[in-house]
């Protein structure tokens, strides 16, 4: 029984939630995802949009706290990864940061709840906007 599996206990992996919105109104906030379970474990963020040039925000609420980050002129059909980095050894605070090597980050960030949103603030364009989230939740 040394190598028995326990299910129920531990973080399982819920997949990928994806999130579209074709022609987003500039300046409105779009929850691409949003749960609150025990124990949720994010393991990526990644987002695109289809139009050229786009200022775009994003914001991470854990546990009601806002961390927010911007990307200016943001690449058409660029796949990003919003990322958590700890400034804490240099003073500062958590930050987001995009990033385009997507397939070298990841993000490894646990609490009770999360919501995920993002917005453009600049209208070169109707293009949609894309995200995906890979997470676990403690089961």
């Amino acid at each position: 029984m040394a190598n028995a599996v326990i299910l129920g206990c531990g973080f399982n992996y819920q997949g990928e939630t994806l999130y579209t919105q074709a022609a987003f109104v500039q300046d409105d906030w779009y929850t691409v995802f949003s749960e609150e379970r025990t124990r949720i474990r994010l393991l990526r963020w990644n987002v695109a949009i289809d139009t050229a040039n786009e200022d775009m925000e994003y914001r991470l609420i854990i546990n009601g706290t806002t961390y927010p980050c911007s990307l200016a002129a943001q690449v058409a059909a660029t796949h990003y990864a919003v990322i958590w980095f700890e400034q804490a050894h240099v003073g500062g605070e958590p930050l987001l940061l995009s990033w385009t090597r997507t397939e070298f980050t990841s993000f490894l960030c646990e609490a009770r709840s999360f919501t995920m949103q993002m917005r453009k603030t600049t209208n070169n364009g109707a293009g949609a906007l894309f995200s995906k989230v890979r997470w676990e939740a403690w089961e």
